[in-house]
């Protein structure tokens, strides 16, 4: 009887064991896919419909829009450039949250245009994860073509900035180009309608010789209208203000 208890009492003990053992394997799982999603959205400053959008990119957006920002609290508060600061407070806001409004509309305009290329498969990722891995892939091409004494078109290298303005003008120009192929129908009535209403842009010349640039602007017009509506659409699903306020320590202008 006593051999027998033994026996299933390391029985159990052992069953025991492989139970916290599970457990152990199950917290590690969870922990790790905590370090992970950690370290995948520690540079996330927002979320546009769905998609992440990394600090860099916000960085970009801040930089390309200070002037515009600038120019115009400049103009409405009827302050010269020199007594302007980011730090000033013009109406509700201080300037750097204007800037800061202004590159989240920015971000959603990129973002959302961006979405719709994919979505009719003129690009296969619009992370900038994706971005980067491209822009690093690109940059190899160049170096060894050079050191193999091929030909490079455009420069021999490209910063990272230039690079993702070269890609999303390409890229905006394209998906122009597939929504007036895929979207329109353009009929001689409504060439000969949009010419009458803009003689003046096209400074008065003959059908006959702008109609090609007549059809563009219908394009382009379609164009605008068809992301204007997306982007009311558009889902801001996250905002890491923390992030931003990270950004503005960082950028320090």
């Amino acid at each position: 009887m006593g051999i027998k208890r033994d026996c299933m009492n390391k029985k159990k003990h052992k069953q025991i064991s492989t139970k916290q053992f599970l457990v152990f394997i199950c917290l590690c799982i969870v922990f790790l896919g905590a370090i992970i999603t950690y370290d995948a959205f520690k540079d996330v400053v927002m979320i546009v419909n769905g998609i992440p959008v990394h600090k860099q990119e916000f960085k970009w957006s801040i930089e390309q829009n200070s002037d515009k920002v600038k120019d115009r609290l400049a103009k409405d508060y009827k302050i010269s450039k020199r007594d302007f600061s980011w730090e000033n407070q013009y109406g509700e806001k201080d300037a750097f949250q204007y800037l800061i409004d202004m590159s989240i509309e920015n971000i959603v305009l990129i973002k959302v245009q961006q979405q719709e290329a994919q979505k009719r498969g003129l690009i296969k990722g619009i992370t900038y994860k994706d971005f980067k891995k491209a822009w690093q892939k690109e940059s190899k091409l160049r170096e060894e073509k050079i050191t193999n004494n091929q030909i490079v078109y455009g420069p021999s290298e490209y910063e990272e900035k230039q690079y993702y303005d070269y890609v999303m003008n390409n890229l905006i120009i394209q998906l122009k180009k597939h929504m007036g192929e895929q979207d329109l129908e353009i009929t001689a009535e409504q060439i000969e309608q949009v010419y009458n209403l803009n003689k003046d842009y096209f400074l008065n010349k003959p059908l006959e010789q702008v109609k090609n640039n007549v059809e563009l602007l219908i394009v382009s017009q379609y164009y605008e209208d068809q992301i204007m509506r997306l982007m009311k659409g558009t889902q801001i699903n996250y905002i890491n203000k923390e992030g931003i306020e990270e950004i503005k320590k960082e950028w320090g202008k």
